[in-house]
């Protein structure tokens, strides 16, 4: 009578240890061997099937060159776009590049881990280890992309009342921007550009200081200038590490000093200052923005300035879907566009015959100008269009 209770509980204890082992030996090849298998270019490789790049398994940006992330900064700030705007946007793109990679995979996530997991198990006990450790597996997954998802959620939500709250200009500029870089609107693009970004929103915020502390000066001559004296939001009053910038007006120079990243060091100091006493830069004449005609404009060399620093906003000019070249606001009178001869309005079409469609051929092609030392400028002004002739003299 106990052979029978004898040998069903010791099929139950050798199912139970057959079970453990099988559960042991899949958790140690899990460790040391599964993870070849979710590597992201496998992943993307295998499941995604519509056009390059594949957002949810992302590619390394590790090897990008961070001039191409400069270049995402010099686009964003030529818009005006804050880096903290360009931070609390990213929940927007969030949900476009979800939506975009739902249409270019045909299971979920997880379905895809597990399928590829599964596929990675060469010997028949690793198969039985994975078929009996599955659902498991597929629960703590789900909870995981569950709780990420909660986060994303939250993101996606901050970030469609910051899209909401930009102007149109600025949004063709990051409609633009994700068409031909999409991984720089995703978390570890977005890091890589928020650095140089933050210096040039520092820089301009700085100079918006400089020019209202000149204008408390021109109507009270003689005395020193206060911060408190500017008529300027709180937030302005910040650099983009939101430290106080520092105003020093108290003489013919004026100067805003921002601590940059580290206020220990002054190596990382963001400074702008203008001399009141300085030459002012002449006028131009009433018909500098009339209709062109082949006109010339000789410049110095040394007027143009850097490329970072045109002395106005370029924004891309769509015209049918596509880009067709960059149009100019905010011309700085004295700046290098102000003495190149381009006027606020003004679309600039090509450059010595190249084609402006991106932001890096426009960068390009006005490098290769100024080596040349001449430059013809088509431009479109109040619907017409002419070119502009610049020629660089040393």
């Amino acid at each position: 009578m106990l052979k029978r209770p004898a040998v069903l509980l010791l099929v139950v204890f050798g199912l139970a240890g057959a079970v453990a082992l099988v559960r042991t030996h899949f958790r140690r090849r899990q460790l040391t061997e599964s993870a070849k298998s979710v590597e992201p270019a496998a992943m993307a490789a295998r499941f995604h099937v519509g056009p390059p790049p594949c957002l949810r398994y992302l590619p390394s940006l590790d090897d990008v060159p961070q001039a191409e992330f400069d270049e995402t900064a010099r686009r964003l700030e030529a818009v005006a776009l804050s880096s903290e705007q360009f931070a609390d946007v990213l929940g927007h793109f969030i949900t476009e590049h979800r939506s975009r990679e739902a249409s270019a995979h045909a299971a979920a996530s997880v379905d895809e881990y597990l399928e590829q997991l599964g596929g990675q198990q060469a010997d028949p006990l690793s198969k039985v280890a994975f078929w009996v450790q599955r659902e498991l597996l597929r629960a703590k997954l789900s909870k995981l992309v569950d709780g990420a998802n909660d986060e994303l959620r939250n993101l996606e939500t901050e970030g469609a009342v910051v899209w909401g709250s930009l102007t149109p200009e600025q949004r063709a500029a990051l409609k633009a921007l994700d068409a031909e870089h999409p991984l720089h609107l995703e978390v570890s693009g977005v890091l890589r550009v928020l650095t140089p970004l933050k210096v040039l929103t520092t820089h301009r915020r700085a100079k918006a200081i400089v020019e209202l502390a000149r204008q408390a000066k021109e109507k009270r001559p003689g005395f020193p200038v206060r911060m408190e004296d500017l008529s300027l939001p709180e937030p302005q009053r910040l650099d983009a590490w939101s430290n106080a910038f520092v105003l020093s007006a108290g003489t013919d120079i004026i100067e805003v000093r921002s601590p940059g990243s580290d206020d220990g060091s002054p190596d990382d100091d963001i400074i702008e200052t203008t001399n009141l006493s300085a030459d002012v830069p002449p006028a131009r004449g009433d018909d500098a923005c009339g209709p062109l005609k082949g006109n010339t404009v000789l410049v110095k060399r040394s007027d143009v300035g850097s490329r970072v620093e045109p002395g106005a906003n370029f924004v891309p000019f769509f015209a049918r879907g596509a880009v067709r070249g960059f149009k100019v606001f905010g011309v700085r009178a004295g700046g290098p566009a102000d003495r190149v001869g381009v006027c606020d309005g003004d679309v600039v079409l090509s450059v010595s015959g190249v084609g402006l469609d991106s932001a890096q051929k426009a960068l390009e092609a006005w490098d290769a100008a100024t080596r040349r030392g001449s430059a013809s400028l088509t431009i479109e002004r109040h619907g017409v269009t002419g070119v502009l002739n610049v020629e660089l003299r040393d």
